[in-house]
Formats: structure tokens, sequence, C-alpha cells
């Protein structure tokens, strides 16, 4: 009996062996790393299993004037997140077969930094199940506007209840969005939208009915502030 149980713990071993040489393997710097932001490191084996681009820590740095002292003030912030740099292709082969599996885990994936196909796009894992903590994490802000992250996420939270959508990028002064459910008044929307963001408009589509119809066709909701 006792043999029987010794030879399937040895063929367990065995085979758990085998499955971790096949299988991704965190490195030691790695292991640091996931332990640093806190994440399940069911996570990051899961993003090696199609990419070995180097992971780093998301890190964020804000501006803000300070009236008192008369100054500018930065602040750093180190997120329980993770970025990795990749070629568009890369970058959007990714998303779509890590997405639905990281939301799963109490995670959100998206795009921090667009290169717009003339440098790599970077993606970033963020622990967390509310998607407006992706516009808290990297502080976007649109300081032309007087628009605050918060009074950018009271916006979009409002629009969301009405017009779901997911965030699927941002940064410090944009914001990309899939529409779950379209406007009815896609045009009523649009006038809207271009009221809270002129630039899309004034420095983009050249028109609202154009804005309008580029987000039915697209189904993409795009903010950018200068």
């Amino acid at each position: 009996m006792k043999t029987t149980i010794y030879c399937a713990v040895l063929a367990f071993v065995f085979l758990s062996c085998e499955k971790r040489k096949d299988g991704p393997v965190l490195s030691v710097e790695e292991t640091a790393l996931n332990e640093k932001v806190h994440f399940n490191p069911a996570v990051l084996l899961k993003l090696r299993e199609y990419t070995d681009a180097q992971v780093k820590q998301f890190i964020t740095v804000t501006h803000e004037y300070d009236a008192e002292r008369h100054q500018d003030m930065t602040a750093t912030n180190y997120n329980h997140a993770l970025v990795v740099g990749l070629p568009p292709n890369e970058a959007t082969a990714i998303s779509g077969k890590m997405d639905a599996w990281l939301r799963q885990k109490g995670y959100i994936l998206f795009k921090s930094y667009d290169g717009f196909g003339h440098g790599s796009d970077s993606l970033t894992i963020l622990k967390t199940k509310d998607q407006f903590d992706i516009l808290r994490a990297v502080g976007t802000e649109a300081v032309n506007y007087n628009h605050t992250t918060n009074a950018i996420i009271g916006t979009l939270y409002r629009w969301h209840t009405k017009y779901p959508f997911t965030i699927k990028g941002a940064g410090p002064d944009w914001i990309e969005a899939q529409f779950i459910k379209q406007p009815a008044d896609m045009t009523a929307f649009a006038k809207e939208l271009y009221a809270f963001c002129p630039d899309i408009v004034d420095q983009g589509s050249g028109s609202v009915d154009e804005m309008a119809k580029e987000m039915k066709d697209n189904n993409i909701l795009y903010l950018w502030w200068d």
C-alpha cells in the first residue's frame, strides 16, 4: 500500500515538473515584480503564453499647480498594474485572447499608449473590476478645459448609464471606448460630446455630423484633448 502511494506521489511530481518545463516559468525578477504589484501569478504566466516582451510596473506621473506655493507639483504613482510594449498587431491579438479571461480574474486590460502604427503600443493590466479606475490610474484630464480626472469620470459614468460602453484605452489626454449599446440618436449624442470635448471635431473629424457617422460606423467612442 505504501509503495503504491509513494509511486503515485512520484508520478504526480514528475508530471508537474514536466508541465512546468513545457509551459512558461517566471524568472526571479518577474516573480519579484509580480509580488510588488500584488498580482495573481497566473496573470503574468498567461501573458507569457503569448509574448516574452519585457514587463514593467505601470508608473504614472501627475502634475498639479500648487496655488499657495506658486509652483508646479509632481506626484509619482506606483500602480498595482503591469505594462508591456508590443507591435500593434501583437497588442491587438493579445487583447483579443486575454481580455475576457482577465476580467473573470478581476483584472482589466487596456491600451495605455497608442503608437498609431508608427511605433509600439503599450498594454497595461490593472488589478480592478471598475473600468473607470483606468482613468484614475493614467490620470486622464483636460487641463485646457478645466476637466479634472474626477469630472471626466463623472461625465463618462453618466453617458455609460444611458449608452453602455467598454473602455479599451486611455492616456493622460485621451480615451477610447467601444459601445455595447449605441445611442439611438447618434447625432444628438455627438453634439453633447462636442460640447465636452471640442478638439475631436475642431482638430479631428471636422464636423459633428461626420463624427456621429464615424462613431456609428466604427462603434467607437473617442475623446482627445489638445
